[in-house]
């Protein structure tokens, strides 16, 4: 049946305003992300769209720019967004850099850069993964040195998504490598006009193909004071832990609605289908040229040829039974197998 469940935490507010997203979505998200996975990024315009129609860092205060929402709204648009498969406005990752300064910034690191991410003037990124490294934070390379009284950053950065069209970075690096996770600490990096920054390729994934996800390199790129994040040396591991629980929060979500997203999808597609392939049993539609699991018994082979033919389609030629005709069936690890199972054809 189609789901039709309504979100316990709902209420008619949030139905308008997902109404809202909805439509936002089908108007300016779907038809562009055809060629989107194709450019590999949706480009600025759509950002500022969706900053305009106000969907972008909905939980930010007011004061802060934001709309004085909660995180519903933003899981409403994660949903909506997650039921469609439309990955390249990777709105989480932008939302997570602006509760990185709305938690652990300064006043005017938040005055300054708050509003520019909720209106998608300036697209949101974090560096923190490495080539070699991984996540692990105690890989990491990249470095940030005294000069004067600003710092200067050197390494490079990998897997970043939204690294292709972000404004502004918050790059993980290590001020002091004695000290384990005492000594990294968080910066934040406007990218316009600044030297020493440069993006590499976009990288080519299996799927999140529209989401702009590239290589980020820092040579000798100058940040002042004012651009530690929270002003303080030393914080940026545990600025990043406090902060895991929202972004779990929001990987859940987003898997739950691309589950319901596509069984959805599967349902529209059966519902619509000819009643002679709507009636076939999904249990007797052979998968490629393998046979399927007999339905009394995961594991039964079949007691004859005769047996054997019984499991395809009326009208089409069955393979050949994995025995000879003239002996008994000999069960073989990969001819009885559950459906969506695979082993290696060992004979038992």
């Amino acid at each position: 049946m189609a789901l039709t469940f309504r979100r316990s935490w709902s209420d008619p507010d949030l139905d308008q305003y997902r109404d809202t997203v909805v439509r936002f979505i089908e108007e300016h998200m779907l038809p562009g992300d055809e060629a989107a996975r194709h450019r590999g990024h949706v480009g600025h315009e759509l950002w500022r769209q969706a900053g305009q129609t106000g969907l972008l860092c909905t939980d930010i205060p007011e004061q802060w720019g934001g709309a004085g929402g909660d995180f519903r709204h933003e899981a409403v648009f994660y949903e909506e967004m997650a039921r469609r498969s439309l990955t390249g406005l990777n709105a989480s990752v932008h939302t997570i850099v602006a509760h990185y300064l709305l938690n652990h910034g300064t006043d005017a690191q938040r005055q300054r850069y708050l509003p520019r991410l909720v209106s998608g003037e300036c697209v949101g990124a974090i560096a923190m993964t490495e080539p070699g490294t991984g996540s692990d934070l105690q890989g990491i390379r990249t470095r940030a040195e005294r000069s004067g009284a600003g710092y200067v950053i050197n390494g490079s950065k990998t897997f970043i998504s939204n690294g292709f069209l972000a404004g502004l970075v918050l790059v993980v690096a290590k001020t002091d490598p004695t000290q384990g996770a005492r000594g990294l600490s968080m910066f934040i990096v406007d990218t316009a006009d600044c030297p020493g920054y440069r993006v590499g390729r976009v990288l080519d994934k299996m799927g999140l193909k529209a989401q702009d996800t590239s290589e980020l390199f820092f040579d000798d790129v100058a940040v002042g004071p004012e651009q530690l994040l929270g002003g303080r040396e030393g914080q940026g591991f545990f600025q990043l832990m406090a902060d895991l629980p929202y972004e779990r929060l929001i990987i859940g979500v987003t898997a739950l609605a691309a589950m319901e997203g596509a069984y959805q999808a599967r349902w529209t597609t059966c519902a619509s289908a000819r009643p002679s392939v709507r009636a076939w049993p999904i249990s007797r539609t052979p998968a490629s040229s393998w046979p399927r699991s007999p339905p009394r018994s995961p594991w039964a082979a079949p007691s004859s040829t005769a047996a054997w033919k019984t499991w395809w389609p009326a009208g089409s030629t069955p393979p050949p039974p994995p025995w000879p005709s003239s002996g008994v069936p000999k069960r073989r690890a990969g001819w009885w197998t559950p459906a969506c199972s695979c082993s290696a054809a060992t004979a038992t």
